[in-house]
């Protein structure tokens, strides 16, 4: 059997340390670099440029819904618990990434690249 996570992911989930409130920075790039590498990052980051339209059919929007979900939950999984209440799954993931970054931000270089 395989040692390897049965994730595509090149990076393990639990390598990555948890967002604990007093990290944001480290723990920012690790999430959005986690998030790019499976294709995720569009749907925090851009959220108003890949948002369904009226001409999106429902599966499209069923679709959209599925991998901003993932998007949403991965984030979930990079908090320490203690900040597991800020969580909302009715709420798109790019609402989770900017509460995080009002609540945790102490104004960088990084926020200019995170809004980019």
């Amino acid at each position: 059997m395989s040692s390897t996570s049965s994730s595509s992911s090149p990076i393990p989930v639990s390598s990555i340390t948890k967002l604990d409130g007093t990290n944001y920075t480290t723990w920012a790039v690790a999430a959005c670099t986690y998030l790019m590498l499976n294709k995720l990052w569009p749907y925090v980051i851009n959220h108003d440029l890949v948002k369904l339209t009226s001409t999106f059919t429902q599966a499209d929007r069923d679709a959209f819904a599925e991998v901003d979900g993932r998007a949403l939950s991965t984030l979930a999984i990079l908090l320490h618990e203690s900040l597991y209440y800020l969580v909302d799954y009715d709420q798109p993931s790019h609402k989770l990434w900017t509460t995080l970054l009002t609540l945790f931000h102490k104004g960088s270089a990084l926020q200019i690249f995170l809004k980019f």
